[in-house]
């Protein structure tokens, strides 16, 4: 049986971004139902927060399926990018809205930014081992 070769730590990201995706879609499920007082402030934040789940959940799914597969690497280079700009809009509409604080902003921010860093970096030893 032949051995595949490829990157672990794209498959361990894809992994803990699909965990972390689903994490954000049960949290996001938990606002509801929203009061219809708050629904003009927070359309920004609920349309950054779904925008969020699904392009972390995407290329989670992506970084699984395509660990051994360097061939593909550029497409999860641009999942994750896409990630970190809507990771980086997505604090700052919390705290336009007020629904977080910007010191808490950029703790959630800076702790969100981990594992697509890790993401990036699994993707580019995956291309390497293509070479």
């Amino acid at each position: 049986m032949k051995s595949q070769s490829g990157s672990r730590l794209l498959l361990v990201t894809g992994i803990l971004m699909i965990i972390a995706g689903i994490y954000n879609a049960i949290s996001f499920i938990r606002l509801w139902p929203i009061p219809s007082f708050v629904i003009p402030a927070i359309i920004a934040e609920l349309i950054s927060s779904i925008a969020l789940i699904v392009i972390q959940f995407t290329a989670g799914i992506f970084g699984v399926v395509n660990w051994n597969k360097p061939q593909r690497a550029n497409l999860c280079i641009v999942l994750a990018v896409i990630y970190i700009c809507v990771n980086i809009s997505a604090p700052v509409i919390a705290v336009i809205t007020g629904f977080l604080s910007f010191g808490n902003a950029v703790f959630a921010f800076l702790l969100s930014i981990i594992i697509p860093l890790f993401y990036i970096k699994g993707v580019k030893q995956n291309k390497l081992i293509g070479r």
